[in-house]
């Protein structure tokens, strides 16, 4: 920065020795909310961020947001200018759990980047459903039967597979057995039942550390 004097009748023109100065971009901060409250595993989330800046300008920070669930790869999605301006991101959920979501602003030639405080996300294990048949499906006296679960998941992810045991129940409360469930299935085998009552096969699956 300089001045200069232009002079006057009596006095002579003059111009000052330069001034550096820095001007910094102004500092932002940026809030990460979540939707729905209460996510299950399968369901989607919904991150908003919300970035204002300090000391806004005649404009609003623009750029982009890039959402992190733990510390993950980043969502990266554009700002819509405004006041505050904001970005959304939909994020599959897959696992269990308590975890953060962190969004960071990238900033643009006037606003500075600034990262939000984690928005704590408790998942909850997703919904599964469970059938079962028998093989033969007519039951014959004396006769070994097999028994075979079918669990699946509420919400299909790709990729993702069910594990732990299935327990079959006569009436409700005799336990015949358990089998592991592999490929999301799981078979109990060998079993022969009276044929002098009926029977009602029904199978309890026990759920993992996601469903």
């Amino acid at each position: 920065l300089q001045a200069t004097y232009h002079g006057d009748a009596n006095y002579g023109a003059s111009t000052s020795a330069s001034v550096a100065f820095t001007v910094t971009k102004s500092a932002t901060t940026t809030v990460v909310t979540t939707l729905p409250a209460a996510p299950a595993v399968g369901d989607s989330l919904q991150a908003t961020a919300s970035v204002t800046a300090t000391n806004p300008g005649s404009s609003q920070p623009s750029g982009s947001v890039s959402f992190a669930l733990d510390r993950g790869v980043g969502n990266v999605q554009q700002l819509t200018p405004g006041s505050p301006s904001t970005a959304t991101a939909t994020i599959l959920l897959t696992s269990a759990g308590t975890h953060a979501m962190v969004g960071t602003y990238s900033g643009d030639n006037l606003y500075a980047t600034s990262t939000s405080q984690a928005a704590t996300v408790v998942v909850a294990k997703g919904a599964t459903v469970t059938t079962v048949t028998a093989t033969p499906s007519t039951l014959t006296v004396g006769a070994t039967e097999s028994f075979t679960a079918t669990v699946a998941s509420a919400r299909t992810i790709a990729g993702s597979s069910l594990t732990g045991t299935v327990t079959f129940l006569d009436h409700g409360a005799t336990v015949l057995g358990k089998a592991t469930v592999a490929s999301n299935t799981a078979t109990l085998s060998g079993i022969t039942l009276s044929g002098s009552v009926n029977h009602s096969i029904s199978a309890v699956y026990s759920g993992d550390g996601n469903w």
